[in-house]
C-alpha cells in the first residue's frame, strides 16, 4: 500500500540520524522548542523522533497541532458559526454565577460541568485558552485510545493516526460540536479503560453523562453493552433499529418517557419537540449519509465479529452507537449531530482491523476507504471555507500560514476576534 510505503520511506530516511544516544525526555524538550517555533516543524520533528525513539509521547505533537489550527478559526460568513457562539460564551464566564440555582434540571441542560471547566481554566489561563482546550482535547482522547492498543507498533500507530486524523475526524465539524464532541469522546476513552479493567474508567463515564445532556440517550446503550454478547441480542437491536427509523426518535421517546414520568420534562423533553423541528436540515440530512457509509466500512470487521460473539465491550458499544444513528434517520437534528461526534467508532474499528487482521488483511480495501475518508474531509474543509453564509477560514485563511506561523502566530487567533 502506498501509504505504508511512504511510512517505509520516512523510516529509513530517519535513520540518516540516530536519536538513540540521547535522552528521551531531552529531546522531548528540543521538540517542544521546536514545535513553539513552528508548529508544523514541531510536529514532524516528533514523527521522525517516534520512529527513532519508539517513544509514543512524541506523537502529541500533531493533536496539539491540529487543535491549534482548529482553535484559530474565525467566523467569516454572514452567519456566525460555533466558535464566535462560544467565544462570546467564554467570555461573559465572569458576568453570571455559575452555582446559582444548581438544580438538577439546569445542571442537565445547560452542561454545567462543561461550565465549570471552563471556567476554571479561564481563570488559570484565558478564553483563548479555553477553546484550545476544547478543540484539542477530542484528538488528544482518541490519540490514547490508539495507543493503548497498538503496542509501540510504529507503522501501525502512524498508519492509524494518519487515516483518524486527517479522514475520520471531519475537521470542519469538530469546531462545531465542542460539548458533545468531547463527551461522546470522553465516553468512548471511559469504555476502552473499563475493557483494560482501569479504575479511572468510572469516573471518565461519569464525567461523559454529565458533560452534556446529549449523552443521556445513549445511557441504555451502555447498559446493554455491558449486559450481553449474545449476538442475537445485536441481530434483534438492529431490527429495532430499522423499525424506529421510520418514526421521530425524540418524539418516540416523548410519548414514551415524559408523558409517564412527571420529573422527565425537568431533564429537557421540551427540547425534544425544539429537536424535532428543524426542517431546514432535513434538506442537508443526505449529504452526511456518504461518512455514515464509511464508518460502517471501516467498521465492518468488528460487525462480523459481534455476529461472531467473539466482540469486545467496546465494539459492542461502537456498533450500537451505528444502531442509534439508523433509528435517528427520520431526525434530521439529530442524526446530524451524533454522526459527526461518530468519530470514536472510526477509532474502534480501525484499532481492531489492525489488531485482529495482522495489518495485512484486504489492505487494498481498506486503501480505498481511507482514502475516501480523507477526500470526505477534505471536500468538507472546502466547502466551509468557500460558503456564502455559514463559513470559516483557519490559519488566518492562507494555507502558507500552515509552514510559516510560530506558536504566537497562531494565539493572536486563538485570541480572537472571532467573527471578520
Amino acid at each position: 500500500m502506498n501509504k505504508i510505503n511512504l511510512i517505509d520511506k520516512l523510516q529509513t530516511s530517519s535513520k540518516a540520524f540516530s536519536l538513540r544516544g540521547f535522552h528521551p525526555y531531552l529531546f522531548f524538550l528540543l521538540c517542544s522548542i521546536v514545535f513553539l517555533l513552528n508548529p508544523f516543524m514541531g510536529a514532524l520533528f516528533g514523527v521522525l523522533s517516534f520512529t527513532q525513539l519508539k517513544r509514543s509521547l512524541f506523537l502529541i505533537f500533531i493533536p496539539a497541532l491540529l487543535g491549534l489550527i482548529l482553535a484559530s478559526q474565525v467566523s467569516t460568513g454572514s452567519d456566525t458559526t460555533d466558535i464566535y457562539r462560544y467565544f462570546i460564551k467564554f467570555s461573559k464566564l465572569n458576568d453570571y454565577d455559575i452555582l446559582k440555582n444548581l438544580s438538577m434540571s439546569r445542571f442537565v441542560e445547560e452542561s454545567r460541568i462543561f461550565l465549570y471547566f471552563s471556567y476554571l481554566i479561564k481563570e488559570v489561563s484565558s478564553v483563548g485558552g479555553v477553546i484550545y482546550l476544547w478543540m484539542t482535547m477530542p484528538f488528544c482522547l482518541i490519540f490514547l485510545m490508539i495507543k493503548s492498543t497498538s503496542k509501540n507498533n510504529v507503522k501501525m500507530i502512524l498508519v492509524m493516526l494518519i487515516v483518524q486524523f486527517i479522514g475520520i475526524m471531519n475537521f470542519p465539524e469538530m469546531g462545531e460540536w465542542q460539548k458533545q464532541n468531547n463527551a461522546v469522546a470522553i465516553l468512548f476513552f471511559a469504555m476502552m479503560l473499563i475493557q483494560n479493567k482501569s479504575k479511572p474508567g468510572w469516573g471518565f463515564l461519569t464525567l461523559a453523562f454529565a458533560f452534556h445532556y446529549s449523552m443521556l440517550p445513549l445511557l441504555p446503550l451502555v447498559i446493554f453493552s455491558f449486559l450481553t454478547k449474545d449476538k442475537k441480542a445485536y441481530i434483534i437491536s438492529l431490527g429495532f433499529a430499522v423499525l424506529l427509523s421510520f418514526w421521530d426518535f425524540n418524539q418516540v421517546i416523548k410519548s414514551g418517557l415524559c408523558s409517564s414520568f412527571e420529573l422527565l420534562p425537568k431533564f429537557g423533553c421540551a427540547r425534544l419537540d425544539k429537536y424535532s423541528n428543524f426542517q431546514n436540515w432535513k434538506l442537508t440530512a443526505k449529504q452526511h449519509l456518504s461518512y455514515f457509509l464509511l464508518l460502517i466500512a471501516i467498521f465492518f470487521p468488528s460487525i462480523v465479529r459481534i455476529f461472531k460473539n467473539k466482540a469486545s465491550l467496546i465494539e459492542r458499544f461502537g456498533f450500537l452507537y451505528l444502531l442509534f444513528l439508523i433509528a435517528n434517520l427520520s431526525n434530521a437534528h439529530n442524526f446530524i449531530r451524533f454522526i459527526w461526534s461518530a468519530f470514536p467508532v472510526g477509532a474502534v474499528g480501525l484499532i481492531y482491523f489492525f489488531k485482529e487482521n495482522k495489518f495485512s488483511y484486504r489492505r487494498q480495501v481498506f486503501a480505498v476507504v481511507a482514502l475516501l475518508f480523507i477526500g470526505h474531509n477534505i471536500a468538507s474543509l472546502y466547502l466551509r471555507t468557500h460558503r456564502p453564509t455559514y463559513q470559516s477560514e483557519y490559519a488566518g485563511g492562507k494555507l502558507t500560514n500552515l509552514f510559516t506561523y510560530n506558536i504566537f502566530d497562531y494565539w493572536k487567533l486563538v485570541e480572537g476576534p472571532k467573527k471578520k
